[in-house]
């Protein structure tokens, strides 16, 4: 495997690779045949650059193929082209070549900064009109150097990226060339994708799902909007007069009383201010939804002859994700969700915008659809938020309402049940208790005090002896009479519910509204 980065001036040009197999550097200054040679000693390895899937393989093709770098150079950074736009010749230069950019990209010296590493930039312009000093070249190794050496780091930091991509190649015996592509182009390789020009782009339709009737007429505009299409020529106009016209549309309707946007990339709703809400608030979250509907309403692009393959991706990437392997399933989630990028890229052999439509406005339709029976059909519903893939709700906490309710409950039943127990042992008892009690207070008190207390104490063991007989005496009348009122009645579970009503009953006050 070899690290590498180019660096290109108007009448010079160098590069700096590590070759991390035979631990050796190699820098080569204005030497196409050193170049060369080393190209042809390690063609079939693997090689390692920033950026370099647009641009640093491109430099290197191009010097292969007798090319000026700098013309190739101001193509892609100022001109703004593809580097493979550049000349056919380019593809008959085969290249295993492997970017550790990350994608959205991230400059490296904002991830050196991370890595805590040194972000000083070389002193030497590149727009210098003169060829270098020997002093400037080896100002600019020095920093080429060290910009490998951090790509080096980057690598290690993200080798679970390159383990995973790397399986993908195998998995699906997919060239080795292939690991530096993009996940929208091997996302066509795995679907052994054909190139096809579809021409129903706005033929797109309704799956039979939608029960939509509240919100219809979000519906009703997609429907326009595909007769507008026709109508305006929108189909055969230019690419960038599509995307214009794709980007003009959006539907602006209020849902659940939340503001919502709806359009041809998605739907995002949100309160204009902040909320804040008491109860149980769930993420309503699909995992892969698109690629989930892509499966299954049969919408995989109809250009794959192996459409089968994206289940084989999605599965795998659900089994990691279960195992909780995050990074080894990232790449399978990027491989998924490449895929409805690459139905809209006429560049890519996987085009089918008519099924990309149809993927993206039924997505937003069935979230609208469930919206609409979440709040017709649950007690105080609340939609927080909403966006292309799900949705943040709040519902009363009726859940935890009832169980702190029935463990309170079950509390007061043991309490009852557990002072009766006590209760009768008590009374059955009563002698010995009594007996023991004497004891104490005569061996502690003087003899005036102690009859003064046994007196006390004579009362109130007759007292409780009253209220505990006459007290289970009326638990039995008031769970007698409510059997003998739910025979009557014929309403079932008469006897335990008449137990329990009894029972409850021996506790004051908040007995009987426990057993009613």
């Amino acid at each position: 495997m070899l690290f590498y980065d180019f660096e290109v001036f108007k009448y010079d040009w160098l590069v700096v690779v590590i070759d991390s197999i035979e631990q050796t550097e190699h820098v080569i200054v204005n030497d196409r045949d050193k170049l060369q040679a080393l190209y042809d000693d390690h063609k079939y390895d693997i090689w390692v650059g920033f950026n370099s899937r647009h641009y640093d393989q491109y430099i290197l093709k191009a010097i292969l193929c007798d090319f000026d770098p700098k013309e190739i150079n101001d193509f892609i950074i100022v001109q703004g082209y593809d580097g493979w736009q550049f000349s056919t010749q380019l593809n008959k230069i085969p290249l295993n070549n492997y970017d550790v950019m990350p994608n959205p990209p991230i400059g490296l010296k904002t991830l050196e900064g991370f890595l805590g590493s040194n972000i000083k930039e070389t002193e030497v312009p590149f727009d210098i009109d003169r060829n270098l000093t020997e002093a400037e070249i080896q100002q600019t190794i020095f920093y080429c150097r060290h910009d490998v050496e951090q790509t080096i780091k980057v690598f290690v930091e993200k080798k679970d990226d390159f383990n995973a991509m790397y399986g993908i190649v195998k998995a699906f015996n997919l060239p080795l060339n292939c690991i530096g592509d993009t996940e929208a182009r091997i996302t066509s390789k795995v679907l052994a994708c054909s190139r096809t020009r579809f021409e129903d782009e706005f033929d797109y339709y309704f799956l039979p799902c939608l029960r939509l009737s509240k919100y219809k007429g979000v519906q009703d505009w997609f429907e326009q909007k595909k007769r507008e299409a026709k109508t305006r020529g929108i189909p055969e106009a230019s690419d960038y007069e599509k995307r214009a016209w794709y980007k003009a549309q959006e539907h602006k309707i209020i849902v659940a009383g939340v503001p919502h946007s709806f359009g041809f990339g998605g739907l995002h709703g949100a309160p204009e201010k902040p909320v804040h809400v008491k109860g149980l608030i769930l993420h309503v979250d699909v995992g892969s939804y698109y690629p989930s509907m892509l499966i299954a309403w049969d919408l995989v692009t109809r250009a794959a002859d192996h459409p089968e393959q994206y289940k084989h991706v999605y599965d795998t990437r659900m089994e990691l994700k279960a195992a909780g392997k995050k990074k080894e399933q990232a790449p399978y989630k990027k491989l998924l969700n490449a895929l409805s990028g690459a139905m809209k890229d006429q560049t890519n052999p996987a085009y089918d915008p008519r099924n990309n439509n149809c993927m993206c406005i039924n997505g937003q339709l069935m979230l609208l659809d469930l919206i609409e029976h979440l709040e017709a059909g649950v007690p105080g519903f609340s939609l927080i938020q909403s966006n292309t893939d799900g949705l943040i709700i709040s519902i009363p906490d009726r859940a935890n309402g009832f169980l702190t309710a029935s463990y309170n409950f079950g509390v007061s039943l043991a309490n009852i049940v557990l002072a009766f127990v006590l209760a009768i042992y008590f009374l059955i008892d009563m002698d010995n208790l009594l007996g023991g009690i004497k004891k104490l207070l005569r061996a502690m008190l003087p003899p005036k005090r102690y009859h003064a207390s046994a007196e006390f104490w004579s009362r109130c063991n007759t007292i409780l002896i009253r209220y505990i007989t006459f007290d289970i005496v009326d638990g039995f009348i008031i769970g007698g009479c409510n059997f003998v009122f739910m025979t009557v009645l014929s309403m079932p579970y008469a006897v335990l519910i008449s137990v329990i009503v009894g029972v409850t009953n021996l506790a004051p006050t908040f007995g009987p509204i426990v057993g009613g």
